[in-house]
């Protein structure tokens, strides 16, 4: 009676092992069975496929001998053999091993220990999936996005530099050449602005002309007179720089201040200070003065050009009246009255 069963349970074991090397063989991932020394005893098709080797080559030859071309490797095999031997499993570990051609492939690794007749590890068996594909696609990916990270830098530098071109353009389309304050145009879009956003009585413009430039300028020459209005420029700023006032050049030997946020009284105060300011300043052939005109919105103005308007009778009552002296519109109404 157990004879034939254990006849029967030996013919099970030889079946089961056939079919285990059947599977081994046809399985498309390469496989190495290796005993506790770390020497090759097996190996499948997919592996000679991948390595490039015959079986003669492959048998009794260590893992370290084949897997490892640096000695940094053999020592990590080392510890993963260790490991196995131990009862555990490593599972995707990277690695990099050469062909008989010298061709370096990337490889996951897996290893798994194996048990001997008695029911002890006896062994390993290693598998590996060759990414070498997958890891030169993400290396040429890699290479496309620093090649499009640099081309990104690129663009942003030559927008960079096309935004800043562009702000110089528009400094200089708003600013006047010879003295650097803002021009006629950009003054009447400030004006208007200022106008558009205030009320009665918040908003003052001061208009002021340069006493006998004409004379100035064809008893010393223009370069002279140049220096005078470079001069005044210069007055308009200093007495500005500390207030919303905007100074500009109106055109000529014409200056005009918007004060946005300044009433009669202050505005008043702002040309009496650019007046004094002008009159003590020490230019190179003779003294300068201005007459100033001032006009605040609301007193019988409603728009730019009215208020402009204002400022130039103002300033013109300031010329007829012995120059180098400053009027507001309002003492003009008064004295009409």
């Amino acid at each position: 009676m157990h004879e034939p069963e254990h006849h029967e349970e030996l013919e099970n074991w030889r079946l089961a092992a056939r079919r285990f090397e059947t599977l081994f063989q046809r399985l498309p991932v390469p496989c190495i069975g290796y005993d506790l020394t770390g020497t090759i005893f097996e190996w499948n098709r997919a592996t000679e496929d991948c390595l490039g080797q015959a079986a003669a080559l492959l048998f009794m030859r260590s893992i370290q001998n084949l897997f490892c071309f640096e000695d940094e490797q053999r020592e990590t095999m080392d510890v993963m053999l260790d490991r196995i031997a131990g009862g555990e499993s490593i599972e995707n570990c990277p690695w990099t091993l050469m062909t008989t051609d010298g061709t370096l492939r990337h490889v996951l690794l897996s290893m798994i220990p194996t048990m001997g007749p008695r029911g002890t590890i006896g062994g390993g068996i290693l598998a590996w999936t060759d990414i070498t594909a997958l890891r030169e696609y993400e290396q040429q990916i890699e290479a496309q996005l620093t090649q499009i990270h640099e081309y990104s830098a690129q663009i942003e530098l030559r927008t960079q530099e096309l935004e800043d071109a562009n702000a110089r353009l528009s400094t200089l389309a708003s600013t006047d050449g010879l003295t650097g304050l803002a021009n006629h145009r950009s003054f009447q879009e400030a004006l208007r602005r200022a106008i558009a956003l205030t009320t009665p009585g918040r908003l003052s413009l001061i208009l002021l002309d340069v006493d006998h430039f004409k004379a100035y300028n064809d008893t010393y020459g223009h370069p002279q007179g140049d220096l005078v209005l470079k001069g005044v420029g210069d007055c308009l700023r200093e007495c500005t720089e500390c207030s919303e006032g905007m100074p500009a050049r109106y055109g000529g030997e014409e200056f005009v201040v918007l004060l946005p946020t300044s009433g009669t009284k202050e505005a008043m105060r702002v040309a009496e200070s650019l007046r004094r300011r002008i009159a003590e300043r020490s230019f190179p052939c003779a003294p300068v003065t201005a007459s100033f005109g001032v006009a605040t919105f609301g007193h019988g103005c409603g728009d730019a050009e009215s208020l402009i308007e204002l400022a130039d009778q103002a300033l013109y009552e300031s010329k007829s009246r012995g120059r180098n002296r400053v009027t507001h519109a309002n003492t003009l109404e008064r004295r009409a009255a």
